[in-house]
């Protein structure tokens, strides 16, 4: 019995302990901790939405600006990874694109893989790709020749350029699309003294760089010279490549006043045909080469010519239309098609056809274009003579009208039209102006009489309204 109570004792000696251990000091057992929450599972439209990107490459200058799907702007000042900052749900499509291309240096920009639909993953694979643009600036230059001195400088738009030997040359300064250029000789050669002249000197930057200035220099210049021949007028003026000037007043030799360098280049045209006669001149051995000696035999044959004056008459249907030109070289017309004047008129006289008389029968009103100008070295053949016929109607007033069935007038033994009541009325058919009228009644009202009065005449240009049908029982 003893022992039984010994072993209870001792076996509530080794459970205090633990009561002990799990006890909150108060005398109660504390429930076991609840485990840790897991952190929620995004929300469905996060799982299903995605970025779009990229990388940009080569960028210099600034201010380049992406879009995304029209909206979005999007800057980027450098090389590297970009990124929109709205998500697109997956099945969405995107397309990126530059709105704003860099500039300082100007760049264009161009975008690969740029478009797509949205899938399981950020899209990060669009390539933007800058290049700088070319630049939009040119140089001048050329070739110069047959240089034995020294000192020679060229001028182009205030900058200079020194020149020690023939060859190639091209001016430091580059200057932009557009610009017009003269290169000009700032300071000939010495020792020996030289004269240089320029061909291909003057013209407007393109779109590429100019190379064919041309500059020719010589220990001489020469003359360049020639014969007028069959001048009959006044007031010939010849010109050498389009500037240097001379007046000639007679047949014989010309000389212009600028002599050119050997190696230089000449063209002489007709500035100023002669006048009173007036006079075409044509030039033989206009142009050339300048070699080692004056240039004389240039030829200017002068003629006096004549040309006739025409063109073509179009839609004309009347008879008795007469042009005119110059207030009194008149020209009866009878059909469509080319006319020509009986008075030729010679080169550098002036022109003016006008209509004298319209057609009649019908009556039409033409028109002229390209009326008036002055005669060159060919027949004038561009005057267009434009006619057109207009139309008028025939009409009057029924006053009266009380039979039955009404009344049947008619035009020219036709164009039939039933009256049922007082009134105005109208043809159906328009006449043009010239043509005859005749109105008159087909068939009476049933217990009444009809007659026509003002009913018959020639259509004068106008609508005729005063036709008259009365009826008395």
């Amino acid at each position: 019995m003893l022992s039984l109570r010994c072993a209870r004792w001792f076996a509530g000696l080794l459970v205090l302990p633990l009561v002990v251990a799990c006890s909150n000091g108060t005398g109660s057992v504390k429930e076991p901790a609840a485990p840790p929450e897991s952190p929620a599972p995004p929300s469905q439209g996060a799982q299903n939405s995605f970025t779009v990107g990229g990388t940009v490459t080569g960028l210099s200058g600034s201010g380049l600006v992406l879009q995304n799907n029209g909206s979005g702007d999007l800057p980027i000042a450098g090389d590297g990874s970009f990124e929109f900052s709205a998500r697109l749900a997956t099945g969405t499509a995107y397309s990126v694109a530059v709105i704003a291309h860099p500039t300082s240096p100007a760049q264009t920009c161009t975008v690969a893989k740029g478009t797509g639909s949205i899938g399981s993953a950020n899209v990060a694979d669009i390539a933007i790709t800058c290049a700088t643009n070319p630049s939009n600036s040119f140089t001048v230059g050329g070739t110069v020749s047959g240089l034995t001195g020294t000192g020679l400088v060229l001028r182009l738009n205030g900058n200079e350029l020194p020149i020690v030997s023939d060859g190639s040359f091209t001016f430091e300064t580059a200057l932009p699309s557009g610009t017009v250029y003269r290169v000009r000789v700032a300071d000939p050669p010495v020792n020996p003294d030289q004269v240089c002249t320029i061909t291909g000197g003057d013209g407007t930057i393109a779109s590429a760089n100019v190379n064919n200035v041309r500059v020719n220099c010589a220990a001489s210049t020469f003359s360049i010279a020639g014969t007028v021949i069959g001048l009959m007028g006044s007031g010939l003026v010849l010109q050498n490549n389009g500037g240097d000037a001379v007046t000639v007043s007679a047949n014989g030799d010309f000389r212009f006043p600028t002599e050119l360098a050997s190696g230089a280049t000449y063209d002489v045209t007709v500035r100023t045909p002669p006048s009173a006669p007036n006079q075409a001149c044509s030039v033989t051995n206009p142009r050339g080469t300048i070699g080692n000696a004056d240039v004389g035999n240039v030829v200017v044959s002068c003629s006096t010519a004549d040309f006739a004056i025409g063109g073509t008459v179009r839609n004309l249907e009347g008879s008795g239309l007469v042009l005119r030109n110059n207030g009194g070289d008149d020209l009866t017309i009878d059909r469509s098609g080319a006319f020509r004047f009986d008075t030729a008129l010679s080169t550098g006289a002036r022109y003016d056809v006008t209509i004298a008389e319209q057609p009649r029968n019908p009556n039409q009103t033409c028109t002229v274009s390209n009326r008036s100008g002055s005669v060159g070295s060919a027949d004038v053949t561009s005057i267009i003579v434009d006619c057109e016929t207009r139309n008028f109607s025939v009409g009057g007033r029924v006053t009266r009208l009380r039979g039955l069935g009404g009344v049947v007038i008619q035009n020219n033994g036709g164009d039939d039209l039933r009256l049922g009541a007082d009134g105005r009325f109208t043809f159906p058919t328009r006449l043009p102006g010239g043509a005859p009228y005749d109105v008159s009644i087909r068939q009476q009202p049933l217990f009444d009489r009809c007659e026509v009065r003002h009913g018959s005449g020639t259509i004068r240009d106008r609508d005729v309204d005063d036709v008259e049908i009365r009826c008395d029982r």
